[in-house]
């Protein structure tokens, strides 16, 4: 490397620390498990004028502290906005179990996030009209979310429920020397596209420059997610909507539809933002109701909402030994290319290729380097599956509790091969899920990958015996079943908010 690729690498990595300092923080950080009743009380009576996204919002923080508007918001406010005339909603007769919405040219007073809702119906409607299917079809995009969530924030600290958590500076600060090595970057491939000519580029700027806008997609995604704190008042509203959910999810009927009266409507969007009723997520699917990274929760029968985590480990769910041989493998095989890398690098013969073809040193340098540089993967790679098999061939952990979440993995051809022979899963023709197991303890929640045939239903209650590393799923164990049917009855709140 050249002293200005170290002091770029440098600065590189002071932004990673810096990076991964602030968001430990923001993670322990708060008053989880903080004075939380050990049973909340049913009730009814909303405690303020909130909207049911600020009321999900507010109840989110009772899970870790943290106040984030779930994804079950946006669809909540579509139920509410039913209620209040701004859209109408009825069965689709094309579609089974589908609705159709309508988009009514006059809108009562709405809020900024409910504005947004709004337009992204028009937007979705055709003469007027949208379907379940169109919905689904056409998810908003990542720029949209970080603006409803930012705006649910913005309503819930207006109203002095809750307040910003972080400084947006000091999120926004390891930018800052994650910059000159992006800059560094693009004026490198800049350089090569205007001369067209590789004299000058440097490999190892281009691989710092990569890791360095990788770093900066990641602050701009933290900046999209607001983080809150609850405050006094904010806590005593999520108390009060907690309960209400505790009754709701009582009295309203698992097949309960949006298309009801106006009072049902009202009562049905708070029990969706609560995560009361999650099969409307599916006649409005403004989220992708299969694909869900924060779930409701009752394990520890406490509602909550866990973030769910699909880790990106090389070896993931596979079986100990198995995991462990390819990582020797991998190690041998990078040291090899290594040795056989640093040998052409060192070749006489370079110098005679080079006068026979101008510039063909040139060319012959940057994909060494190139090589090089790729090399480091399977190496570290290597490192880590050698390791992760040895101690997840001798140790276990367990865990009980509920499934909250059942995914199929969406499996590439080479992907799936890759997983299905590392995790011996799937070859009797059954699909690989993602199945997470919520205990009740921990507000973050990784997934492990089993056999489709084997994955417990949502709502199971099962004790996991899994490896601690690569998540390799030993023995599934059934211990129970939640989930009863919610007794009928009349779903409508008490004294309603204006």
């Amino acid at each position: 490397m050249t002293t200005a690729a170290v002091a770029v690498a440098a600065l590189t990595a002071v932004a990673w620390v810096w990076w991964g300092v602030q968001r430990w923080i923001d993670l322990s950080r708060g008053d989880r498990g903080a004075d939380l009743p050990e049973e909340i009380p049913v009730g009814s009576d909303p405690p303020g004028s909130e909207r049911p996204a600020v009321a999900s919002m507010l109840v989110v923080g009772l899970s870790g502290g943290a106040c984030r508007a779930a994804g079950s918001a946006a669809t909540a406010t579509v139920v509410d906005l039913a209620a209040r005339g701004a859209v109408t909603l009825r069965d689709d007769p094309a579609a089974e179990a589908g609705l159709l919405v309508t988009v009514e040219n006059g809108a009562p007073d709405v809020e900024a996030h409910e504005s947004m809702v709004l337009g992204l119906l028009r937007s979705r409607s055709r003469n007027g009209l949208v379907s379940t299917g169109t919905l689904l079809r056409n998810q908003p995009g990542w720029l949209w979310w970080a603006r409803f969530r930012r705006a649910v924030a913005a309503a819930s600290r207006r109203d002095g429920l809750s307040v910003a958590a972080r400084d947006e500076r000091l999120v926004a600060a390891p930018a800052l020397p994650a910059l000159p090595a992006a800059v560094w970057a693009i004026g490198e491939v800049l350089g090569v596209i205007s001369s067209r000519s590789l004299d000058g580029l440097s490999v190892d700027g281009l691989v710092l420059g990569l890791l360095s806008l990788a770093l900066l997609r990641t602050v701009v995604a933290d900046l999209a997610d607001p983080v809150d704190h609850l405050t006094d008042s904010g806590r005593r509203h999520a108390f009060a909507w907690m309960a209400i959910r505790a009754d709701l999810s009582r009295r309203i009927p698992n097949d309960a539809s949006p298309v009801t009266s106006a009072t049902r409507q009202r009562a049905l969007a708070v029990a969706v933002a609560t995560g009361a009723h999650e099969a409307t997520r599916w006649a409005l699917p403004l989220t992708d109701p299969v694909q869900p990274r924060r779930v409701w929760s009752d394990a520890g029968n406490r509602a909550r909402v866990v973030t769910i985590h699909s880790p990106l480990i090389p070896g993931r769910g596979g079986r100990p030994p198995v995991v462990a041989a390819v990582g020797l493998l991998a190690i041998i095989g990078s040291r090899v290319a290594g040795s056989i890398v640093n040998s052409i690098r060192s070749s006489d013969r370079l110098d005679e290729l080079d006068r026979l073809v101008p510039d063909a040193n040139r060319w012959i340098d940057v994909l060494v380097d190139a090589v090089g540089w790729a090399l480091w993967i399977p190496l570290v790679a290597g490192i880590w599956l050698t390791v992760a098999g040895v101690f997840d061939s001798v140790v276990s952990r367990a865990r009980r509790g509920l499934v909250v979440d059942v995914r199929l993995v969406d499996e590439g051809s080479g992907r799936a091969s890759w997983l299905r022979a590392l995790a011996g899963a799937g070859r009797d023709g059954s699909a690989l899920v993602e199945l997470t197991v919520d205990d009740g303890e921990q507000p973050w929640l990784s997934s492990w990958l089993v056999n489709g045939r084997s994955a417990p239903p949502i709502g199971a209650e099962v004790e996991v015996r899994h490896t601690p590393l690569l998540g390799r799923v030993r023995s599934i164990r059934p211990i129970g079943r939640s989930g009863a049917p919610a007794a009928p009855g009349d779903p409508s709140l008490g004294r309603l908010p204006a």
